[in-house]
C-alpha cells in the first residue's frame, strides 16, 4: 500500500515534467529550424502533449501538430525538398499528387506521420490558412476546430485566428450546453464540450480507447476551466442550463451546425432538442472523420499506416 502511495504521485510528476518538457521545445524558433518558412498557425495536441488518465507515455508515443499554411502548393514543395522522408511514396508524384490528396474532403488536412524531428516523433498535419479559418468559424467540419474545443499547446498564431479560435470556443460552450441535463457541473460539462468533435466518428467504435472523453477531461481539468471559465459563473456547483442557452445564441452558431441542425429536423422557432444536436454534430463529423482515416493510407503510405492501425486497435481493447 504504501508503494502505490509513492507511485501515484511519481507518475503525476513525471507526467508533468513531460508536458513542461515538451512545451517548451515546441517554440516559434523551433519552426523556424527544422520546417519551411509561411507557417502562419501551429499547435500541438493530444495526448502526447497533455496528460490522459490511463495513458501511459512510451518511445512509440507521437506528438500531434497541426499547421496552417498560407500557401500549400508552395508549402509543400518547400518540404518536399527539405524534408523528403516525411512524406510517403505519394510524393514521388509531385507536389500536385500531395496537394490533390491534401484537399481531399472537408477537413482539408495532409498529415506525415511517424516523422521523427529533433528526437521526438511526431505527426503533423498541414493545412490552409483559409480553411482553418472557415473551420473555427462555420465549422465546416469539426476537425482542427474541434481539437481546438480542448487544451491544447498553440505555439504561433495570427491575430485573425485568435479571434477565430475564441468565437469557436464560444460556439462550444453553447453547443455542449444544448447536450447537458437541465442542471450541470463542470465535469458534465467539460465531457460534453470534449465529445462534440467525437460525435460521430467510427474510430471511437474501434480505434481509441474506451472513456477517452472523460480521460481528455480528467487529466486536463484546469485546462478546460482556464478555457471556457469566462462563460460560466465559477463560484456555483451547479449550473442551470436555461442561463446559457437561447434561442439567440443558438441561431448564433456555426452556419455549418445550423445547417445540420435545420436538416436534423430543427424549425429554428425553439431551442434544439438533444438528440438533435447530436444528429446534426455526428453528420459534420462522420464525413470528415471517414475522409481522413482513408487519407492516411495514403499520406503515411502503407507500413506506417499499418503500425498506426495497430495502435488504435490496441486502443480500442486495452
Amino acid at each position: 500500500m504504501r508503494l502505490l502511495t509513492i507511485a501515484k504521485p511519481a507518475a503525476a510528476i513525471l507526467g508533468r515534467r513531460w508536458q513542461s518538457t515538451v512545451q517548451s521545445t515546441l517554440t516559434q524558433p523551433w519552426l523556424q529550424q527544422w520546417f519551411p518558412t509561411g507557417i502562419t498557425f501551429a499547435m500541438a495536441y493530444g495526448s502526447g502533449v497533455f496528460k490522459q488518465v490511463g495513458h501511459v507515455r512510451n518511445q512509440n508515443t507521437m506528438v500531434d501538430l497541426i499547421f496552417a499554411v498560407e500557401d500549400p502548393i508552395t508549402w509543400h514543395e518547400a518540404n518536399i525538398r527539405a524534408n523528403p522522408t516525411h512524406y510517403s511514396g505519394l510524393a514521388s508524384l509531385g507536389v500536385e499528387a500531395v496537394v490533390k490528396v491534401h484537399n481531399l474532403g472537408a477537413a482539408k488536412l495532409y498529415y506525415n506521420p511517424y516523422v521523427t524531428v529533433d528526437g521526438m516523433l511526431i505527426k503533423y498535419g498541414v493545412m490552409s490558412a483559409s480553411d482553418l479559418l472557415q473551420d473555427l468559424d462555420e465549422w465546416s467540419s469539426l476537425y482542427t476546430s474541434g481539437r481546438l474545443h480542448k487544451p491544447v499547446h498553440v505555439i504561433t498564431a495570427t491575430d485573425a485566428c485568435k479571434q477565430a479560435m475564441e468565437h469557436n470556443l464560444k460556439s462550444a460552450f453553447t453547443t455542449a450546453c444544448l447536450l447537458c441535463p437541465e442542471h450541470f457541473d463542470e465535469t458534465q460539462l467539460f465531457e460534453a464540450i470534449a465529445s462534440l468533435s467525437y460525435s460521430g466518428d467510427p474510430r471511437m467504435v474501434v480505434g481509441e480507447s474506451k472513456g477517452k472523453v472523460a480521460s481528455i477531461v480528467q487529466g486536463s481539468f484546469q485546462g478546460f476551466r482556464d478555457l471556457y471559465s469566462p462563460y460560466y459563473d465559477l463560484t456555483l456547483n451547479k449550473h442551470a442550463r436555461n442561463e446559457y442557452v437561447t434561442l439567440d445564441n443558438v441561431k448564433k452558431l456555426p452556419s455549418n451546425l445550423l445547417n445540420q441542425l435545420r436538416d436534423a429536423g430543427w424549425d429554428a422557432t425553439t431551442i434544439p432538442s438533444e438528440s438533435v444536436v447530436r444528429t446534426a454534430l455526428q453528420a459534420i463529423v462522420k464525413q470528415s472523420a471517414v475522409t481522413q482515416s482513408i487519407k492516411g493510407v495514403l499520406t503515411a503510405g502503407p507500413v506506417r499506416a499499418a503500425v498506426y492501425a495497430k495502435e488504435k486497435l490496441m486502443k480500442t481493447f486495452a
